[in-house]
């Protein structure tokens, strides 16, 4: 059996009561309702974190070309960007009859599957041309 020990409580004790179940209490409502809110939200934030992920992943495979599939001299390379308007460059010099664009070009190319990348010796910079207005090329040592 269980005795009651009634003894008188002063006000200071009720004030220290009641404050420390108040703030336990708080406490408590404050971590239930953030606890009510991730689970809340749980699904958002996981749907949230896919989607991060799979953007980065996205953006960091943009910038990168493909592996060439032919790469080294180029000796001749004719293309036509209008019907009719043919442009060349060419490793060779003299000309070869009947041709047009420049001659004796040092110059180097890469050959993608949707474009050549050609480059000339001494320059840093590269001219691109699409693989479906290329009308001829030659690559060489």
């Amino acid at each position: 059996m269980v005795e009651c020990i009634w003894a008188p409580i002063n006000s200071r004790d009720l004030t220290y009561l009641w404050s420390s179940y108040l703030h336990i209490h708080k406490k408590k409502l404050f971590f239930d309702g953030l606890l009510g809110i991730v689970h809340a939200y749980e699904k958002h934030i996981t749907l949230l974190g896919i989607y991060c992920v799979s953007f980065v992943a996205f953006m960091t495979g943009c910038g990168q070309k493909p592996a060439p599939l032919k790469q080294g001299v180029v000796w001749k390379v004719v293309w036509s960007e209008e019907p009719n308007a043919q442009r060349g460059l060419f490793r060779v010099t003299p000309a070869p009859t009947n041709s047009f664009g420049e001659y004796g070009v040092d110059m180097h190319g890469r050959l993608y599957p949707d474009f050549i990348e050609i480059q000339r010796a001494g320059s840093s910079h590269s001219q691109i041309i699409p693989l479906r207005e290329v009308l001829e090329l030659e690559f060489g040592e």
